[in-house]
């Protein structure tokens, strides 16, 4: 993936340099304002500098190696297993298994909980496999992570379609909601050539933002910090950011919840960090809850690898997945969450 660095002097200019030259097909992974080097820097109107790529295509893998693919899947399997029962084996005294543990008799359970998936979802999972084999365990490590995929993307829950041009960002502080309106917005304005404007709004606690208000001047889009008028314009999008609320904090989300009632129609994004535990998700999600939450918005997923924990959310609430986002560049790693997303990583190295 070869990475090119354009500079013009508005967002816009640098996007149809993109188009022209990279094609339809790229990706932009960043953008920033940057001066000329240099005294005449100094008196010269700032730039846009956009880093932007064609993603590489997977290349088909040969088919005179699929013996040697196969036993290598079930090598890393049978070591995965192994490691799962050492670690098993130094448990601390007084450490019980759940009543539910006769469900480990098949090889694939150890794995999905080694990549995220809570015990009580993966041995449902095995039960179901078990139920599709008649109760007897299947030849292979990969017939049961064929299943268990299968089953797994039966269970996935699609958000939605968008009803509303107004987007709302709510979570914890800490959930990298900010960082994912600003990645939309981006994508948005430049790659689907939408107007666009931003909110934001102070809560009980204020909104220190700045970057956002930086990253609205870069692309041209107005950001009202006291918005004298609710209306905006039929074919604009709204992004509204707010402060992060913790979930202990009952006084902070009966407000939140009158702000949201005050802006009306609009589509509301719960934002999670992806590097939590599930519990925590988990408890966030019901403390939430409360509010029109229409699906979730999940980050900061480049600090951990254990994307089967995704599932947890997907199977333990009424909550779809709408978007997967990695890493702090703008508009980086943001994409569409899909059941085929999350078991890619999930199952990368299987």
């Amino acid at each position: 993936m070869q990475v090119k660095t354009f500079i013009a002097s508005s967002a816009a200019q640098a996007v149809a340099q993109i188009r022209e030259t990279l094609g339809p097909e790229a990706v932009v992974l960043n953008i920033r304002r940057v001066r000329a080097k240099g005294i005449s820097g100094l008196f010269q109107r700032t730039n846009v500098e956009v880093l932007a790529c064609v993603p590489k295509t997977a290349e088909p893998k040969p088919t005179n190696d699929a013996v040697l693919d196969h036993l290598r899947e079930e090598l890393a399997s049978i070591k995965e297993i192994m490691l799962t029962l050492v670690q098993r084996e130094a448990s601390p005294p007084g450490f019980v298994n759940g009543p539910d543990d006769s469900a480990s008799d098949l090889r694939i359970s150890p794995i999905l909980e080694e990549s995220g998936l809570l015990r009580l979802y993966a041995h449902q999972i095995v039960d179901q496999i078990k139920a599709i084999n008649g109760r007897v365990a299947s030849s292979s490590v990969s017939e049961e992570l064929s299943l268990a995929q299968r089953i797994l993307t039966d269970c996935w829950k699609s958000p939605r379609p968008i009803q509303a041009n107004t987007h709302i960002f709510v979570g914890p502080p800490g959930s990298g909601k900010t960082t994912a309106l600003c990645k939309w917005m981006t994508n948005a304005v430049l790659l689907e050539n939408r107007q666009a404007c931003v909110w934001r709004l102070d809560g009980l606690s204020a909104n220190t933002s700045e970057a956002l208000s930086v990253h609205c001047e870069i692309l041209g889009v107005p950001i009202h910090r006291c918005p004298a008028s609710m209306k905006t314009a039929a074919s604009e999008m709204l992004f509204v950011d707010l402060p992060g609320v913790n979930t202990s904090d009952e006084t902070g989300l009966v407000h939140l919840q009158h702000m949201l009632a005050e802006i009306g129609e609009a589509e509301v994004h719960l934002v999670l960090n992806g590097s939590y535990e599930s519990s925590v998700q988990l408890a966030q999600v019901r403390s939430f809850s409360r509010l029109p939450i229409n699906d979730l918005i999940v980050t900061h997923l480049d600090e951990d690898t254990r994307w089967g924990k995704l599932w947890n959310l997907v199977l333990g609430t009424n909550y779809a997945l709408r978007a997967l986002s990695a890493g702090q560049n703008i508009p980086g790693d943001f994409r569409t969450a899909s059941a085929a997303e999350l078991l890619r990583a999930q199952f990368a190295r299987k």
